[in-house]
């Protein structure tokens, strides 16, 4: 590699280093909220970076390094939830679960078919549904904060949770109350 080259990818380092220390505090609140376990947070972080530096070149010098790298964040965010080897599976199948459940324990027994068929039908559900409707039930968002940290309009957020909603009724016609 000749000197002017080196030289160059040393500013460019720094330049780079200056941009992600200033955004880190950011993109690691992005993460957090949506990834609950630290180690796999830390290899979200890491994917970021190693995202960010290979295009970081590519940027115009008068981009907003700190939303650019916010968007990034945002979306191998969402990869890391689309990764099927994230998901968890049991080594046995739930029904083997539900037999096992003593004959006099119907409520317990109900309760585990029911998260049986939840799962069933939020895996069915597209990946923006899913993805919302488990951050606002589970982790407890309110929709403006899932609005804020996917980075998508609050009427995109409030849609496609109403979606998602009917869709899951539909999927589970046994759970819906009639009215």
């Amino acid at each position: 590699m000749c000197m002017a080259c080196r030289g160059q990818l040393l500013a460019n380092q720094d330049h780079f280093e200056l941009v992600l220390v200033t955004a880190t505090p950011v993109l690691w609140g992005i993460i957090h909220r949506s990834v609950p376990n630290e180690s796999d947070a830390e290899d979200v972080y890491q994917d970021v970076c190693e995202k960010a530096w290979k295009a970081f070149d590519l940027l115009p010098a008068d981009s907003k390094y700190q939303a650019w790298l916010a968007t990034i964040a945002r979306n191998v965010t969402a990869d890391w939830y689309r990764s099927a080897k994230r998901r968890v599976r049991p080594e046995h199948g739930y029904e083997d679960f539900i037999e096992a459940v003593p004959s006099g324990a119907a409520p317990l027994q109900r309760q585990v078919q029911l998260t049986v068929d939840l799962t069933a039908a939020l895996e069915q559900l597209d990946d923006r549904y899913r993805l919302l409707f488990v951050h606002q039930v589970v982790y407890g968002f309110t929709q403006t904060e899932l609005a804020e940290t996917f980075g998508i309009a609050l009427g995109t957020v409030k849609s496609s949770l109403s979606r998602g909603a009917d869709k899951l009724r539909a999927l589970m016609p046994d759970y819906v109350e009639s009215v």
